[in-house]
């Protein structure tokens, strides 16, 4: 099974290799989006809920201490520890099917096992148990734990605060509204033209072997 970069590949390269401007110009704009992981998002809300004093915490605290292990971990590896979406939402940026995760309301049967790590009584979020044989990886745990570092201190609001300051949700949230945040903004906003070059996010060869097909469906071509 072929991956749509390879495809894209081969419709740019040949034009250069002959001398030729690439074709680029006729590819649709990607979107950067990632196939969402419900075991791996449990996995990962169970292992920060762990790392908190008293092995408890709030929802509001657990989507933004989230929101960022996944914004690293993307910027570090090339994709987000869950896959998610991450929006712009009142409370400040949370992972949206993570939530819904959480919350009961995940459309899809498989809920990656996140009532047998974690309990939930109206908004606290307390450990039940850690999954024996974690999918995590190193990768994902080092961003874990440097995350619980840096911010498990603070309090739900300090952290709220902190988020309604960052960049990438400044520039999109809108009063009212739920706004995604695009991978290419989070790119754009920490990469110091590193990865974002020229208005373009520069996909990385990790980036491309984890993003769902950026294009749009109709394009037969890729």
């Amino acid at each position: 099974m072929q991956h749509w970069w390879s495809r894209l590949i081969r419709r740019v390269v040949p034009n250069q290799a002959r001398g030729l401007r690439p074709i680029t110009e006729h590819i649709p704009t990607m979107v950067i989006r990632f196939d969402f992981d419900a075991r791996k998002a449990a996995e990962a809300m169970a292992y920060l809920v762990s790392r908190l004093e008293g092995q408890k915490t709030d929802k509001v605290k657990l989507m933004k201490l989230l929101y960022l292990a996944d914004r690293d971990h993307f910027l570090e590896e090339g994709r987000p520890v869950t896959g998610d979406d991450q929006y712009a939402m009142p409370f400040g940026p949370v992972p949206a099917l993570s939530l819904d995760l959480l919350d009961g309301q995940f459309e899809i049967k498989d809920d990656g096992g996140i009532f047998t790590f974690l309990q939930t009584q109206d908004h606290e979020v307390s450990l039940k148990e850690f999954p024996a044989r974690p999918e995590l990886t190193s990768s994902e745990i080092r961003v874990l734990d440097a995350v619980i570092n840096r911010y498990g201190s603070m309090s739900t609001w300090q952290l709220r605060d902190y988020t309604h300051q960052l960049p990438e949700y400044r520039e999109v949230f809108r009063p009212g509204t739920s706004t995604r945040i695009p991978f290419e903004l989070i790119l754009k906003t920490y990469s110091a033209e590193k990865l974002f070059r020229h208005n373009r996010p520069v996909i990385t060869a990790a980036m491309a072997a984890n993003m769902l097909c950026p294009f749009p469906r109709s394009d037969t071509d890729l």
